[in-house]
């Protein structure tokens, strides 16, 4: 995750090399909105459509990120156990019985969450679940790397419109 500073590329590659190591069905990367209370979908692998547009733009509420969020570790969850009725009915409809999240974290933050789901029941090792951790830190850490990158060049291209506005400026009072 570390070889590119392109967020959908980071979120994707996780993803997909995260679904194949422990052979999970579908999956998805969101990262937090701006306003820190929804989660936006970057990349998703084998969602029914009906669902990855639900998953679109929704509350952090609804998932179990937030859950995940306070522990600070994946969450794993019943399908069966979700509060909110219209995305559980999207995951049984999906024929998911076990969804896991993992949160994205850099310096103790969420940047957003990586949504795995099962169509057969199974239960994670302790082994899995320290993986995933470290996968949702890995990547948060890759994600803010990315925010950095993105955030100096907007610095750098600000400073060199000032740096023409003057030798504008400059050469109009000579």
């Amino acid at each position: 995750v570390s070889g590119s500073l392109d967020l959908e590329e980071i979120l994707g590659a996780a993803l997909s090399k995260t679904m194949q190591s422990l052979s999970i069905d579908v999956g998805a990367a969101c990262r937090l909105g701006e306003s820190g209370r929804m989660l936006r979908l970057v990349v998703q692998e084998g969602l029914p459509p009906r669902l990855a547009e639900y998953m679109r733009c929704y509350a952090v509420e609804v998932s179990i990120a937030e859950q995940a969020l306070k522990g600070g570790m994946p969450v794993v969850r019943q399908v069966s156990e979700y509060q909110d009725s219209e995305f559980r009915a999207l995951l049984e409809e999906a024929g998911l019985q076990v969804a896991i999240g993992v949160p994205l974290l850099a310096k103790g933050r969420m940047l957003g969450s990586l949504h795995l789901a099962m169509r057969r029941q199974r239960k994670m090792t302790d082994d899995e679940l320290s993986l995933l951790g470290a996968i949702g830190r890995q990547v948060g850490v890759a994600m803010e790397n990315a925010r950095l990158y993105e955030q100096a060049e907007q610095v750098a291209a600000t400073a060199e419109r000032s740096r023409l506005a003057r030798e504008l400026h400059d050469a109009v009072t000579q």
